[in-house]
């Protein structure tokens, strides 16, 4: 789409932090963009681009925003429904599609034209069954997402007095487990419900911290300790938020965004059907927005819990991605924060809407 692409280049100016610079360039795209599937003014939802940075060049090539996901009722054997609607998971989409046009308008052969993004591996490299295609050496890739992905990297401390490595040992699941037990020699004679109740308050008054919605998958966590604070344990697995009281067919299969990002940094952004042609494509940043952040939480939720993992050696084209990571403070103005602001009612979009640089804006 030739007509936006003038706000995709660079805000110049080594001045402004990077992460200030990826959000400035993408709220530009995203305002390029017309007023379809676009939130209302009492709508709120998040925003999420990849974006490609050659040089000192910054450019946008992909977007969405959304926040839904179906129930496993609603799930389509055939493949027509979109499971999973996050911003986060259809930017990545939209990436992937990207690519595959690029490959299917070029062919392997004749890949590399300006404004490819892949590059065929030097010949001395290729073993049999090796990927022919490698993102292009001068390609570094981005992720922007408005606000902290639900999940494992949304559990960050809000109180002031407690660093993130406080709250790791405060939500510890063996730690629960160990006061748990405590309640249980202390207080014998009290009926289950009542400890659980006093040690949820007790839990809730030793530390303050950003929840997540998501739902601890039923192998991450004993079933006892699904409900109250000690389902916000750090470091497990999760299923995307909802509604606690809905019948458990309408809840959702699809993981969190924390859990496929941190996927992504293990196996890659490229996916089942690209990874047969194209190399491990592996994020150089990840820059989040939104009033509440703390690093080292965000780093655990998104890498470092994959830090015990050990590759095979006849994997060795994967890797731990280390991924920069990068805060800004730049205001998305259909952010749930911004929206509650200024509307006195409020609630999720109904609508997502996807994109990339070489495709038209779908809904």
């Amino acid at each position: 789409n030739a007509e936006y692409m003038g706000v995709f280049q660079s805000v110049h100016g080594q001045s402004m932090e990077f992460g200030d610079r990826v959000a400035q360039v993408v709220m530009a795209a995203y305002n390029s963009l017309p007023p379809r599937g676009k939130p209302s003014t009492k709508e709120w939802t998040c925003l999420a681009a990849i974006l490609m940075q050659r040089q000192d060049n910054l450019e946008v090539l992909t977007l969405a925003t959304g926040t839904k996901c179906l129930g496993k009722a609603s799930m389509n054997a055939k493949g027509t429904l979109l499971n999973d609607v996050h911003a986060e998971v259809l930017a990545r989409r939209a990436f992937k599609c990207l690519l595959l046009d690029q490959v299917l308008r070029h062919g392997i052969e004749h890949i590399e034209t300006e404004s490819s993004l892949l590059i065929k591996k030097p010949a001395g490299s290729l073993c049999f069954a090796d990927p022919p295609l490698q993102l292009a050496p001068d390609v570094s890739l981005t992720l922007y997402i408005s606000q902290l992905p639900c999940g494992d990297a949304s559990i960050v401390p809000i109180d002031t007095n407690a660093t993130a490595s406080e709250l790791s040992d405060r939500l510890d699941p063996s730690r629960c487990k160990r006061s748990r037990d405590q309640e249980q020699e202390t207080a014998a004679e009290e009926e289950g419900a009542q400890r659980s109740e006093r040690l949820h308050k007790r839990l809730k008054q030793d530390t303050d911290t950003n929840r997540t919605g998501a739902k601890p998958l039923s192998q991450a966590v004993d079933e006892t300790l699904r409900n109250g604070l000690i389902s916000h344990s750090i470091g497990i697995l999760r299923t995307k938020s909802g509604r606690s009281d809905i019948h458990e067919r309408n809840r959702t299969l699809s993981m969190s965004c924390s859990d496929k990002i941190c996927r992504w940094n293990l196996i890659g952004l490229q996916g089942a059907i690209l990874s047969h042609i194209v190399a491990p494509i592996y994020l150089r940043s990840i820059v989040i927005g939104g009033s509440i952040y703390d690093q080292s939480a965000v780093a655990r939720g998104l890498y470092e819990r994959l830090l015990p993992i050990s590759i095979p050696e006849q994997l060795n084209e994967f890797k731990l991605n280390r991924v920069e990571l990068y805060h800004t403070t730049v205001p998305f103005v259909s952010g749930r924060s911004e929206v509650e602001t200024r509307a006195d009612v409020s609630s999720p979009s109904g609508f997502s809407l996807i994109w990339n640089v070489e495709s038209i804006q779908e809904v």
